[in-house]
């Protein structure tokens, strides 16, 4: 309940930035204390300063402070609490989707994404199922299910997470120029690491006539990787102490991070389904194997329910994430050609979603192959069942008159004493043969009839 883990950057124009680690809820009662005392000592009308809270993980204790000093909507806090897809008809906790018209006039939003992570063995992804259970908001990695017996790591696993960052932006109340930002980040397991080390890094490096070094994006956690890239900003022009202050700081970090991951997520599931195809072009591997269609086919019905989603999500960050920010972080004093990092990000996402379409489409088309590999590998068997079948037909059709001649002359020694025999027998056998054979016919022909009958009074 009293869970905090929070990293308070504050910038006042013509000042450096400052780093405050906020480790206890005490803590940031202080902090949230000290700084209505600064206000009442300096007046309601200091100087512009921004100040922002990245916070991991959410407690009670942590809503209670923030959303009391700053007024924030209640809405803002469960948006981060909860990630589904979809909803069950009993559950009580649906929230129903929100009209463009609210929306517009929100001070928060939201960007959801996938993260992966890679495990070396079950073990090791059990472990972190079992410390993401104890995370105050409902994240849950699942093993993606496309481990690949001919190259991955034996007992690897490459987990996907459904994650969410909600960011606030508004004002100090005691405060006329101060912006305040609350950004809510999900925790991250300590278990495993990220696929392939890292996402790519978009902060420039360091050149060898620059005094001042510019930290590079790490892979410790999501909380920290959003800290070092907000306190790096701006990314692609000198920054120096006591710039001006722009409240784009506050939202940019974490919408650049999420772009750089989705593109991490769009290389992997290319590469799964690269995979894929290779085992459908070697038909000594996939074809002679019946258990490996099915184990193709259950990797790519993984793909075909999660990119769906996948995409539903970046659309979203295009259409409704990314206005948004534009709207909550727009300053008048900013010429609109001054650096146009939200059109640079914009179309990364537009690359991404672009992607995604040409993943779904590519996993159709695999879909479509694998079970038609399915219907030829069937015809090949049915054929050969026919031809076996075939050939215990030349069978019988030599061995019946041979069982047939050896029960008659088994009847006695002298055939010839049992002629009126024959003429019963066969007097009675053939309308015997006949009346089966019409039975058999017309009475398949009355069954299919009735139970059509039966099944359109059903519809």
């Amino acid at each position: 309940m009293e869970r905090t883990n929070i990293n308070f950057i504050e910038q006042q124009a013509g000042l450096p930035t400052r780093l405050t680690q906020i480790p206890t809820l005490l803590q940031l009662h202080e902090t949230l204390q000290s700084l209505a005392t600064e206000v009442t000592s300096a007046g309601p009308s200091g100087p512009p300063c921004l100040r922002l809270f990245i916070v991991e993980d959410l407690s009670r204790g942590v809503i209670e402070a923030l959303g009391s000093r700053f007024d924030i909507d209640a809405l803002f806090f469960r948006e981060q609490t909860e990630d589904y897809i979809w909803h069950n008809t009993r559950d009580p906790w649906v929230k129903t989707p929100d009209l463009h018209a609210t929306m517009k006039r929100r001070k928060w939003f939201r960007v959801r994404n996938a993260r992966l992570r890679y495990h070396k063995s079950e073990r090791s992804f059990q472990d972190s199922r079992l410390e993401a259970a104890a995370f105050n908001v409902l994240r849950r990695p699942d093993d993606d299910a496309n481990h690949w017996r001919y190259q991955d790591a034996k007992g690897s696993v490459v987990s996907t997470t459904r994650t969410k960052t909600t960011i606030w932006v508004g004002e100090d109340r005691m405060c006329a120029n101060t912006t305040v930002g609350i950004v809510l980040l999900d925790p991250t397991t300590k278990h495993g690491y990220p696929l392939w080390y890292d996402r790519a890094n978009w902060i420039p490096l360091t050149d060898m006539f620059t005094s001042q070094a510019r930290p590079s994006p790490s892979s410790e956690s999501w909380f920290a990787d959003i800290t070092q890239s907000t306190l790096s900003y701006p990314w692609f022009q000198p920054s120096a102490a006591g710039a001006a202050i722009d409240v784009r700081r506050i939202v940019l970090p974490a919408i650049y991070t999420v772009c750089a991951e989705w593109l991490v997520v769009c290389e992997y599931v290319k590469a799964r389904l690269g995979q894929v195809e290779w085992m459908m072009e070697m038909p000594a591997l996939f074809i002679a194997r019946g258990p490996e269609v099915d184990r193709a086919l259950k990797k790519l019905n993984v793909w075909r329910r999660q990119v769906p989603a996948w995409r539903e999500m970046v659309a979203e960050t295009l259409h409704q994430t990314i206005p948004a920010a534009k709207r909550l972080t727009l300053d008048p004093n900013r010429a609109h050609d001054d650096d146009d990092a939200f059109g640079d990000v914009t179309a990364d996402f537009e690359r991404v979603l672009d992607m995604l379409d040409r993943l779904q489409a590519r996993i159709d088309r695999l879909s479509d192959r694998g079970n038609a590999e399915m219907q030829l590998e069937a015809a090949r068997q049915s054929l050969a069942e026919s031809h076996d079948l075939a050939r215990l037909t030349w069978l019988a059709t030599i061995f019946v008159p041979l069982t047939f001649m050896s029960g008659l002359f088994s009847m006695t020694d002298d055939v010839g004493s049992i002629t009126g025999t024959f003429r019963v027998y066969f007097a009675a056998a053939v309308p015997v043969a006949f009346i089966s054979l019409v039975i058999a016919r017309w009475g398949s022909v009355v069954f299919r009839g009735v139970a059509r009958l039966l099944f359109k009074k059903a519809e």
